[in-house]
């Protein structure tokens, strides 16, 4: 019944969305259970303590204060560099997979590979709690298994919009889906500080219990209603098939796809500069999101249920950014305003510049909790933009080969996850003053993404690259049909106009 409503193009867009939001809610949600579960021994010190003082000071003892701070009951006492290295336990597992989840995408297509990955995660997830009692090292191990199971998310979600989003709705449908990690870690900050300070399932185990539970349940819609491509769709409608065969072409809108040019991937300085900026951006995105709660709860002293929601709202701004940027984009693309290429420099320099200089202010604002979130939630509002800006580009420069060139790219990009949260810990768990600790730490981000924003802007292209084009060998397409697809994208509403048009010229013939 929903198929005959809507589109099934938009249908794997909603499921994409819910997909990539399960994922990193389940991601994320140790950051929160993290400042819930440790008695953490670092901030007891008296030299680093003034803005929890403060905040004792200035609040009644049944709100936000010492008194809150220390109401929740706290198991475990791990130093700052066992919570870092559980912090970073994901991404050591992440880094080995989304090369061979390119590959799975590319050989048997997206359906099982990203429904898998998520299914498992939430499996794994749901045994988060027994893995914390039985040991600090028990939890780092399955946070390894979670990065395992979840490295094949990103690389087929792009390896399926090959074959699903037509070139005149990738930007839209892309940053559609794109938006479900940052509403994840968002949901994942809300529902995990009130679950925390409630008394179901005493209090942060039912943090993995209930994201757990809801990566389940999606996996059952997955497995309903998504499908590989148009062409192994059993209930798409006609019309819509068709047109994306003529708006994609045919051959991309196979399981089926000519071997990986690997030697000409490896050459081109345009992936290289594409991977770097990846890299970039996906430091500061993964330094907010893992570290921010332990920002908030050590030098602001904001206690667990304000810590979640100051927390959430930088990543819902991302959403509002990437929202506005994909309207800009039809605004300048209709009336011309700005050649692609320019439009897409132009948002990589508010995506990584602007955050660069955000991040180095915030390091130095007092105890006042409104300021530091502001100037964070500017500096990941901005920093969306570089989802249509550079994470869209896979598909531009090779859409036949999104998700291996995803997968290359996300195996590079891990290692900011595996950095940014053991550099924390090693920091702040070295220097006695964390407020200059965490000044350090956001200096390393700002370098770190001015750095990727500058080479991307000097080596982008948006045009297929040479080597990612159909060619006689491999194309099952004949040379007038080849002509029109790599011709000025169209619509459906024209593609449609076009149809009825061709179909009145033959009945006058």
């Amino acid at each position: 019944m929903i198929e005959k409503w809507i589109k099934c193009r938009y249908i794997l867009t909603i499921l994409l969305t819910l997909g990539m939001m399960n994922a990193f809610i389940m991601r994320v949600n140790i950051s929160v259970a993290i400042v819930a579960m440790v008695d953490a021994p670092e901030i007891d010190r008296t030299d680093v303590h003034e803005c929890r003082y403060l905040v004792a000071e200035d609040e009644t003892s049944d709100s936000v204060g010492l008194q809150n701070i220390t109401r929740i009951e706290k198991p475990f006492k791990w130093d700052a560099k066992t919570r870092g290295w559980i912090l970073s336990a994901f991404y050591y597992g992440y880094i080995t997979t989304p090369l061979l989840g390119g590959w799975l995408e590319h050989r048997f297509g997206g359906k099982i590979v990203f429904g898998s990955a998520v299914f498992l995660s939430s499996l794994v997830t749901l045994l988060m709690p027994t893995m914390s009692f039985v040991g600090p090292w028990a939890l780092v191990a399955s946070r390894v298994i979670l990065g395992i199971v979840q490295g094949p998310v990103y690389p087929s979600h792009h390896g399926m919009w090959g074959k699903w989003a037509p070139p005149v709705e990738r930007s839209k449908l892309m940053s559609i889906a794109m938006t479900g990690p940052y509403v994840g870690v968002a949901i994942a900050y809300l529902v995990s500080g009130a679950l925390a300070d409630s008394r179901f399932f005493k209090g942060w185990p039912s943090i993995f219990y209930a994201t757990g539970t809801f990566g389940v349940a999606w996996s059952v819609l997955w497995a309903i209603l998504a499908f590989d491509s148009p062409e192994t769709h059993p209930r798409i409608r006609e019309d819509e098939r068709e047109y994306l065969r003529d708006a994609i072409g045919k051959r991309e809108c196979k399981i089926k796809t000519p071997p990986v040019p690997w030697k000409d991937i490896v050459r081109s300085p345009q992936v290289w500069s594409l991977f770097f900026a990846h890299f970039s951006l996906d430091w500061g995105f993964r330094n907010l999101s893992i570290n921010l709660p332990s920002f908030m709860d050590q030098v602001l002293g904001v206690d667990i249920s304000k810590n979640s929601i100051l927390s959430a709202i930088p990543f819902l701004a991302v959403c509002i950014f990437i929202a506005l940027s994909d309207k800009i984009y039809d605004f300048i693309r209709r009336r011309k305003l700005m050649t692609p290429l320019n439009f897409k420099r132009t948002l990589v320099f508010f995506a990584q510049i602007v955050p660069a200089v955000f991040l180095v202010a915030v390091g130095h604002i007092g105890c006042d909790h409104v300021t530091p979130v502001l100037i964070l939630t500017m500096a990941a509002g901005f920093g969306g933009l570089s989802t249509p800006g550079i994470l869209v580009n896979f598909a531009e420069i090779a859409p036949r080969f999104a998700g291996v060139l995803f997968g290359m790219s996300n195996t590079i990009s891990i290692m900011s996850g595996q950095l940014a949260p053991v550099l924390v810990g090693y920091v702040t768990g070295s220097i006695s003053d964390l407020r200059y600790a965490w000044q350090i730490v956001f200096y390393v981000g700002a370098a770190v993404s001015a750095l990727g924003g500058i080479v991307f802007m000097i080596t982008v292209r948006v045009d297929v690259l040479p080597w990612a084009k159909l060619t006689k060998r491999d194309s099952e397409l004949d040379s007038e049909d080849e002509n029109l697809r790599l011709r000025e994208p169209n619509s459906e509403m024209k593609w449609r106009e076009s149809k009825h048009s061709n179909l009145n010229d033959t009945t006058t013939l």
